[in-house]
């Protein structure tokens, strides 16, 4: 325990990432508060946080979002910022200046940050060093997509080029150059870049390491079972596996490469039938999937913390494999994708509906919930409810698109 430890700020209104950190932090004797720059008010209720602040959003003002920031490490004797969002990242990195001598950082330099934001910059290293990626496109104007190269492999995704700013869309998936082509235009004069890159098939793993002088303290890794968008995105179901040792040693040479200090997940997509594995991106913050690790006796969260107060972390030598994890708010929000795929005969009505039954059978199979505690039931209960509230209002919106009247 870190008795009499001045308190930590963890800094995104994303329940599945932020109460994670915070009761892993918590729990070794830390005080802990939570704050939100990208929200709509909405506040994440722990026994793990002491308290929940809003901040005025840096795209408002810049100066206000720092006044804020320092007014509340200020009156709660935080010495400690930790981000678990990109946007997040990127608002207090944009302000390193003002930001660095008041507090420890529990995330990259701005440099680093925008080496790993910045997914050109992610690939453009990758290369260098010969780790394998998807192949990219980059669309910048409309001008772009008129020009998309002819012999470009599709199905294809579109996602941002700069996970660190507000994009109007996050990853979308096509089948075609036309689809692409279209649902894209309107979107080319948001100011945003994009990337289309070729899909890549398998699935996703996550190679989750704490690099200190250069050297990786602890490796630790896990496979996504289910995904949302069920395309390719955030892991709402995986499983913790033995780190593969081609995996790790590509990701502790990229990260070497970008100099990297602190905690990052470096994801690949692994195609079991063709054996191969390809570079996706970096996450250089507290990864969605953080809830896992942190069950299996892994503390990142907390070891990244010990490093910035001059501890030598007591890292595990090793780590249950096979401990499933699940997000339940995330399965349900992907169940309108599942019925759409069954709906269009994309998906055989066994695969989709066996997808389903293992999200109740996951109650009864010592599957661990990403939220879900029975000393602080309060996170799991208020995130499954905005889950719930979402998935009525597909289905109502859905049913007036079907009604007679809308024929």
């Amino acid at each position: 325990m870190t008795r009499g430890a001045p308190a930590t700020l963890v800094l995104g209104d994303f329940p599945r990432i932020t109460v994670p950190v915070a009761r892993c932090l918590a729990g070794h004797g830390i005080p802990v508060y939570g704050a939100a720059i990208m929200t709509d008010g909405r506040s994440i209720r722990s026994r793990a946080l002491k308290g929940f602040f809003q901040l005025s959003h840096p795209s408002r003002s810049r100066d206000e979002f720092v006044t804020d920031l320092l007014a509340v490490i200020e009156r709660y004797r935080i010495d400690t910022v930790v981000p678990v969002g990109d946007g997040e990242l990127s608002a207090l990195t944009s302000n390193e200046e003002a930001l660095a001598p008041r507090i420890h950082r529990l995330y990259p330099t701005a440099e680093n940050a925008r080496r790993v934001l910045e997914k050109s910059r992610t690939l453009a290293v990758a290369e260098r060093y010969g780790l394998p990626a998807p192949r990219t496109a980059y669309l910048r104007t409309r001008d772009d997509l008129d020009i998309c190269p002819e012999d470009f492999p599709f199905p294809a995704i579109v996602k941002p080029q700069d996970r660190g700013r507000a994009n109007p869309m996050r990853i979308r998936y096509f089948e075609s150059a036309p689809a692409m082509q279209s649902f894209m235009a309107p979107l080319m004069d948001s100011g945003s870049e994009w990337m289309l890159q070729e899909y890549a098939p398998g699935v996703g793993v996550g190679v989750e390491i704490l690099m200190h002088d250069g050297e990786p303290l602890i490796v630790f890794q896990h496979r996504r079972l289910k995904e949302f968008p069920i395309t390719g995105g955030v892991g709402v179901r995986c499983v913790s596996e033995k780190p593969d040792d081609d995996l790790a040693t590509q990701a502790v040479r990229l990260l070497r490469a970008l100099e990297w200090e602190g905690l990052a997940m470096v994801e690949f997509r692994y195609d079991p039938v063709s054996g191969s594995a390809r570079l996706m991106e970096v996450n250089g913050r507290c990864w969605g999937s953080m809830a896992l690790p942190i069950q299996c006796g892994v503390a990142f969260p907390y070891y990244a913390w010990q490093l910035l107060h001059g501890q030598t972390p007591d890292v595990p030598s090793h780590y249950p494999a096979g401990s499933r994890m699940r997000w339940l708010a995330g399965e349900i929000r992907r169940l309108p994708q599942v019925a759409g795929q069954l709906a269009r005969g994309e998906r055989p009505w066994s695969n989709g509906l066996g997808d389903v039954a293992l999200t109740g059978a996951d109650f009864f199979t010592g599957t661990r919930d990403a939220l879900w505690s029975w000393k602080d039931p309060v996170p799991a209960l208020r995130d499954l409810r905005t889950a719930t509230g979402e998935l009525l209002g597909t289905v109502a919106r859905k049913g007036k698109q079907l009604s007679p009247g809308k024929r």
